[in-house]
């Protein structure tokens, strides 16, 4: 029913600078990233950009939420050997 071909060919091009790259851009999706934004846009420059911006990871918090609520994927780790570990510089190779 899933496919894993995607994530392992993806997960093929595995560079430590590119892996690193990812990781950060993943980071930014991090709650203690995203307060700490809003504190800097709300206190430390516009009260209407940061309330704007916190509007915004409200609502798209909400949305990701109840869609993964609402199908339930398993995490293809999960599901194939040739899927490796998030963050895992040494992905499996198939």
């Amino acid at each position: 029913m899933f496919q894993t071909e995607l994530n392992a060919w993806l997960q093929s091009f595995s560079t430590p600078w590119l892996d690193i790259l990812m990781q950060s851009v993943s980071f930014v999706g991090n709650g203690e990233f995203i307060a700490a934004l809003l504190i800097v846009l709300i206190f430390g420059f516009r009260l209407r950009l940061g309330t704007t911006v916190l509007l915004a990871v409200l609502i798209g918090s909400a949305v990701t939420n109840t869609l993964k609520r609402t199908f339930e994927y398993p995490r293809p780790v999960f599901l194939s050997a040739e899927v490796g570990e998030p963050g895992d510089s040494n992905p499996p190779q198939s």
